[in-house]
């Protein structure tokens, strides 16, 4: 059998429909023309791989049959595969959830089917399986550095010491702290952690930590952490506004690119959309004294209130 089995799925993709639409058979050349087949014996080897090719329960009649009779090739499907599948809730929901994660890059051929699964699932549930899909990120390349050990601190709950560079005082320090979830937003993988000592949650990204130590103590369980009901909750894709003032422009418009405005005075503001305004604290609060909250109001009074529980503890 030549080829590897991704290539040889790939071709079987396109041989099995195009000649199953014709009963009276496809000629072996024609076959190997469409299919694009080097040579007889390739497109042979295919033919037997697809044998095998069935659906539970897997008796005679569940398989594919395909056969070479007289230099003419013949296709012959299970019944099974000419009805659409009946999904459960749980199926159609999970569904929707993968698709809505593709959605940004797809065309209207996506779109009409999401239209008809949402259609086909029960008041609700559609709903719901979209707010889990806006909170949902898919991730294409490979793990950022840390991403490992991390993973394994957090399944053990096992105190670790991070080497961590805080933008806001140029400068990297250590800190001792809870692993509790791995996030990925916006194209950046952030820590969810307890600051042990203070019992406070805290986001830090991957990219600006430059060290990673297991520790021995391991910690309880706890109820979800405010960062991990944020991503889950209602407040998905939540729109603000922020200035930077011009002495980290540069910084800003390196990092987000496009939406970056730069402004006459020096500064740049941006309007991203984030899950919750648990996160946009901390992201704000992580620039210091350089960004500033323009809109909602609502994030803009919550903020003025930690900056004030602040300033009494260190008052």
């Amino acid at each position: 059998m030549s080829g590897n089995l991704v290539s040889r799925v790939k071709r079987l993709l396109v041989l099995i429909p195009f000649v199953a639409r014709r009963r009276e058979g496809v000629p072996v050349a024609e076959v190997m023309e469409f299919a694009g087949y080097a040579s007889e014996a390739e497109l042979f080897g295919d033919i037997e791989l697809a044998k095998m090719i069935g659906v539970p329960p897997e008796a005679p009649d569940d398989f594919v049959e395909i056969y070479l009779d007289c230099g003419r090739i013949f296709v012959a499907l299970p019944l099974v595969f000419g009805k659409p599948p009946r999904l459960s809730v749980v199926e159609g929901a999970s569904l929707l959830v993968a698709a809505e994660a593709l959605r940004e890059h797809s065309g209207e051929t996506l779109e009409h089917a999401l239209a008809k699964l949402r259609s086909a699932m029960p008041p609700g549930c559609a709903e719901s399986a979209e707010q889990l899909a806006r909170c949902a990120a898919l991730e294409t390349g490979p793990a950022p550095r840390w991403h490992a050990e991390l993973n394994e601190a957090i399944a053990q709950r096992r105190e670790v010491e991070l080497d961590y560079w805080a933008l806001s005082r140029g400068e990297a320090a250590a800190r001792r702290v809870e692993p509790r979830a791995l996030i990925l937003h916006h194209g950046h993988w952030y820590l969810a952690a307890d600051v042990v000592g203070l019992g406070e949650e805290h986001l830090y990204r991957l990219d600006r930590i430059s060290g990673v130590r297991l520790g021995e103590r391991s910690f309880d369980p706890k109820p979800p952490t405010a960062s991990e009901r944020f991503w889950r909750g209602p407040e998905a894709d939540l729109e603000i506004e922020v200035r930077f003032s011009e002495a980290i422009a540069g910084l800003v418009v390196d990092t987000y690119g496009e939406p970056a405005r730069r402004n006459p005075d020096g500064s740049v503001t941006v309007v991203t959309k984030v899950v919750g305004e648990v996160y946009a604290l901390s992201w704000v609060l992580g620039f210091g004294g350089e960004a500033q909250v323009v809109r909602p109001d609502s994030l803009r009074q919550r903020l003025a209130g930690r900056v004030e529980e602040l300033s009494r503890v260190y008052s």
